[in-house]
């Protein structure tokens, strides 16, 4: 007799899904290439030096100078993400190419997360009919279909924090005090991306606890 573990869909589950987790990380990487490389239009534009990221890009060149953040700069977010900025820009220059290859790279790691998460849960098609044509084209790429929101260094980093919260909670009474101290780590970091960012994070994990523990 099968038994109902042995459907399709649950003995496809796996830990580590490798060839799926490396093309939701080099296809975002592709396809920014293309987009940088063959249509440039549609990310240098007016907007992108008026909007968050010419700000973005300011900041992290005056911070590889010298200046204080929220001393010397006025600066509406948390810090990591500027001396992020300033560390490209020390490291080979700060400039909108090395901007969006960052938000490249801020993309591909969280769809890789976000693919290392769902795979634990679903099989491999619903995984990557989710990572590959629903979130991808929508949000990872620059060009993508939400603009402005994809090409935001502290919006990647966020994104990457929220899929490392979902693959790190645990039902409460599994959630060992290692697993705690994790999750409180992620909230923390979360701080420093954007402040007050983790509210809605940690909102989030104790509906999910409640929900857990109600069931």
């Amino acid at each position: 007799m099968t038994s109902p573990d042995s459907t399709s869909g649950s003995s496809d589950r796996v830990a580590y899904d490798w060839p799926l987790i490396l093309a939701a990380g080099v296809v975002p990487l592709l396809l920014g290439a293309v987009v940088m490389l063959r249509r440039p239009d549609l990310v240098f534009t007016v907007d992108f030096l008026t909007h968050d990221q010419g700000v973005q890009l300011l900041i992290g060149d005056r911070l590889a100078s010298g200046a204080m953040l929220y001393r010397d700069l006025a600066y509406p977010y948390g810090p990591l993400p500027a001396y992020v900025l300033a560390a490209a820009a020390l490291l080979g220059g700060l400039s909108a190419q090395v901007y969006l290859s960052l938000v490249c790279a801020l993309g591909a790691a969280f769809l890789m997360v976000l693919t290392h998460a769902l795979r634990q849960h679903v099989d491999r098609a619903t995984a990557a009919s989710v990572v590959l044509l629903g979130v991808l084209p929508l949000t990872a790429t620059p060009g993508a279909v939400l603009g402005g929101y994809t090409n935001n260094s502290y919006i990647g980093l966020e994104r990457m924090l929220l899929a490392t919260l979902v693959l790190a909670w645990r039902p409460p009474d599994r959630r060992s005090a290692a697993a705690s101290v994790w999750l409180g780590l992620i909230f923390g970091t979360w701080q420093l991306v954007k402040f007050g960012g983790a509210a809605f994070g940690i909102a989030a994990w104790l509906a999910v606890d409640a929900l857990s523990i109600a069931a």
